[in-house]
């Protein structure tokens, strides 16, 4: 683009200009621009009032309403903990009788098969430990920690929750 392109295209500009203004009275383009300006003055603060006061009413409903969620997700927690307990507790007595079972048979004389029971009775051993310290030690210790230190458990959860954001 050279500057006589852009000398054209100023006074193509130029001329639209003075054709509008020239049919519409100076005094009359400035009470439109002045209309329009009051009522993006008025709308805006208008505006501001509304977000302020819905600033306003959310803080407040956050403060009343915290300790309540906060009360409620210890208690979710403390629950949720309660029911692996008992789902691992299950199984552990579920395992334990299969284990009682394959003994019982095991010394029994009258199978000529024992090793056949070996494997289940080490693999119900197995899976006994993994289930203690996979699901109950940890659930226990959370149980302990909702009851004695909530705190602490907030403050424990929140920065596993800001660690775990951070790695992905």
């Amino acid at each position: 683009m050279t500057f006589s392109d852009l000398d054209c295209i100023v006074d193509r500009y130029q001329k639209m200009n003075s054709m509008i203004t020239n049919n519409i009275p100076q005094e009359t383009i400035n009470a439109v621009l002045i209309d329009i300006l009051k009522g993006a003055k008025d709308a805006s603060s208008e505006i501001y009032g509304a977000s302020k006061t819905g600033i306003v009413k959310a803080v407040e409903f956050a403060q009343e309403q915290s300790p309540m969620v906060v009360q409620e997700f210890l208690v979710w927690k403390f629950a949720q903990s309660v029911i692996w307990v008992v789902v691992g507790l299950i199984a552990i007595g579920v395992l334990g009788f299969l284990i009682k079972k394959c003994v019982a048979n095991w010394k029994n004389p009258e199978l000529f098969e024992r090793d056949l029971y070996v494997l289940p009775i080490v693999m119900s051993s197995i899976l006994i430990g993994v289930i203690c310290f996979v699901n109950i030690v940890p659930n226990v210790e959370q149980i302990v920690k909702v009851k004695v230190a909530p705190r602490v458990f907030m403050i424990e959860w929140v920065s596993d929750q800001v660690i775990d954001k951070n790695k992905r």
